[in-house]
């Protein structure tokens, strides 16, 4: 089950990668020699994510470390694209459909070398956004009524994600959120996924922070 599970994710993965070569060829119709090169590339690219964590088990975090940062935006910026742009490919597929026979669907449609245009556009645009947004947690707080907390009574519960020690944060980075963290006194203290980005022994430096926080609950 677990080895039909990895084979739909790698073929979803890979799908992706021959969906952008299809946009890239229909935007710019580029020579062989290009087309090559670019399905080697991104035959590599493919390949990226499972060279970085045999490195990082393989006893070679810093190595992997400095690949993994541009693999991480890689993976996002694929997804960003494909997702877009098979938005705007159903948006031309209704145009066409809605249009009458005597009727010019080309000024709505969207050819495709407008289309990767714009789809580089709101990659930039979605990058900015999210090294702004991933570098600088904010706090919100949320009050829930619960019968079983008697009046006067509460239980602060502080809740993280995606903090991903190891790979893409750097250990001052680490404390700060640490030290935020033991600024909200918290009874609880969850994390809801995407902790620890590697082998537990690549981040002795980064759980100190972590350990010293005690919520009493």
């Amino acid at each position: 089950m677990i080895g039909l599970i990895f084979f739909l994710i790698l073929a979803g993965y890979a799908g992706l990668h021959y969906y952008l070569y299809r946009k890239i060829i229909a935007a710019f119709t580029p020579g062989w020699v290009t087309r090559l090169i670019l399905a080697l590339l991104l035959q590599f690219l493919i390949a990226a994510p499972f060279i970085s964590r045999y490195l990082d088990h393989d006893g070679n975090p810093a190595l992997s470390r400095t690949i993994n940062l541009p693999i991480f935006l890689w993976i996002a910026w694929l997804f960003w694209f494909a997702m877009a742009g098979i938005f705007m490919d159903l948006w031309n597929v209704v145009i066409r459909q809605l249009s009458r026979k005597n009727s010019n669907p080309a000024r709505f449609t969207l050819p495709p070398k407008k289309q990767f245009q714009s789809l580089c556009v709101m990659i930039v645009l979605a990058t900015g956004w999210s090294v702004f947004e991933g570098s600088t947690p904010r706090i919100q707080t949320i009050r829930i009524g619960h019968p079983a907390i008697p009046p006067g009574h509460s239980i602060r519960i502080v809740q993280v994600s995606d903090v991903h020690l190891g790979m893409m944060r750097s250990s001052a980075w680490n404390r700060s959120l640490c030290r935020t963290i033991e600024t909200l006194k918290p009874d609880i203290l969850v994390s809801t996924g995407d902790m620890v980005d590697t082998s537990m022994k690549n981040i002795g430096d980064q759980t100190e922070a972590w350990a010293a926080i005690q919520p009493p609950l």
